[in-house]
């Protein structure tokens, strides 16, 4: 489904001045937002406002969390779900757990994975390497948020094929803004794989 609409106004014709946005919805799972106008620019990706929001069919979109520390997983919940965009969230405490999660076929198969690297029994540079190895799970995107910035952490997460690399931030507003920001960019702006349901 298709459709466009001038936000300032409706009007029989589009002047050179106004600024359209188009909604592309596709097998009824997720939906592109593009702006056209403004001296002929065109396929600008927007964030989703509410109001389109409001007119997408909701489908909860599933995030796997797997933070060992339960401070920092409530948080991260917290963040996910405080917008009011429909979120499933799944928890598991390390790599072992994580991957007995996305290995069980009666479990959702997560749009993104946010991965803590310093976890007990299975770490998240292993769980990254076996995940990114894995047929069936490569193509989800995992961003690892986690306290380390070292250069060495961060070299390696990217050379496992991490999407993205978020160190935690010390400040509470900070932390939680920068959660928002992942799942603001990898759930609502970017376009990942459809999956088969």
């Amino acid at each position: 489904m298709l459709g466009a609409v001038p936000e300032d106004a409706a009007a029989p014709a589009w002047p050179r001045h106004r600024t359209w946005t188009a909604v592309a919805v596709v097998a009824g799972r997720r939906c592109c937002v593009f702006s056209f106008g403004r001296a002929g620019r065109y396929g600008v990706q927007t964030p989703r406002s509410t109001a389109v929001n409001s007119l997408l069919p909701q489908r909860a979109y599933h995030v796997l969390l797997v933070e060992d520390d339960a401070a920092d997983a409530l948080l991260i919940e917290e963040a996910l779900t405080d917008r009011g965009i429909a979120r499933a969230i799944g928890r598991a405490d390390d790599g072992v757990e994580a991957l007995e999660y996305l290995r069980d076929a009666s479990n959702p198969r997560p749009d993104l994975i946010v991965l803590d690297l310093n976890m007990p029994r299975m770490n998240g540079r292993e769980l990254l390497g076996v995940l990114k190895q894995d047929a069936e799970l490569r193509s989800i995107p995992v961003v690892v948020l986690t306290t380390s910035s070292t250069p060495d952490d961060v070299s390696a997460a990217y050379q496992r094929h991490a999407n993205a690399y978020v160190t935690k931030p010390v400040n509470l507003d900070d932390f939680l803004e920068s959660v928002r920001s992942i799942d603001q960019f990898f759930l609502e702006t970017a376009t990942v794989p459809l999956q088969e349901d």
